[in-house]
């Protein structure tokens, strides 16, 4: 029989703000709600969608990370039903229903929302996205300029744009007021033209 497919999202940091050290394992943080909301069009488009994460493991984690972690720590991590019912009630109060909790990826799941994942294309070996871990820093620093001098030009195109309609609709009003719309739609063409300059650079050194 086939296997239903499902949607992970992940807790901490995804659905739920993080802050490292947080004070106990049976706390959840606020909603976020830019992903809640994400979330919740998974859901409606008829997907079922499963808490993924390790607060479920059993304890695991943390003996990996620190084979002399006091014992008591990892009883708690033990409590796995506890901890499940927890973040269920969590999602009843925050997405509406309870939603399946699960550490395990297997086969049917087809997504994984999650804020340390690194995409890869199938079969291809090519990175979707932007590999965090391998990017020099001054790189990322560099793709980032790149999207705010891209912001920038598409702000100087509609202002452009603005302009250009002002001018058409007043060209035969020549008094100050309407020149300056003249005056500014070169003073804008000339910036944006400059600004695209920058950006085939950019995108060339990339």
């Amino acid at each position: 029989m086939k296997q239903q497919s499902w949607v992970g999202f992940d807790l901490d940091g995804v659905l739920a703000h993080y802050v490292s050290g947080q004070a106990s394992h049976f706390q959840i943080g606020d909603p976020i709600p830019e992903n809640i909301e994400r979330c919740r069009a998974v859901m409606r488009l008829g997907y079922e969608v499963r808490i993924f994460t390790a607060r479920v493991d059993g304890g695991l984690v943390y003996q990996r990370l620190d084979p002399t972690v006091d014992n008591r720590t990892v009883e708690v991590y033990r409590q796995v039903k506890m901890i499940e019912t927890m973040i269920q009630e969590w999602t009843i109060k925050h997405l509406g229903e309870s939603l399946a909790v699960t550490c395990i990826k297997d086969a049917a799941m087809i997504a994984l929302y999650d804020d340390r994942v690194i995409q890869i294309e199938k079969n291809t070996g090519n990175v979707l996205g932007l590999d965090f871990l391998l990017t020099p820093k001054r790189e990322i620093g560099f793709i980032e300029e790149l999207k705010l001098k891209n912001t920038m030009i598409d702000h100087l195109r509609k202002q452009v744009d603005l302009h250009r309609e002002k001018a058409r609709d007043n060209y035969w009003a020549w008094d100050s007021r309407e020149n300056n719309h003249l005056e500014s739609l070169v003073d804008s063409a000339a910036i944006l033209i400059s600004a695209g300059d920058l950006r085939g650079l950019l995108e060339r050194r990339l």
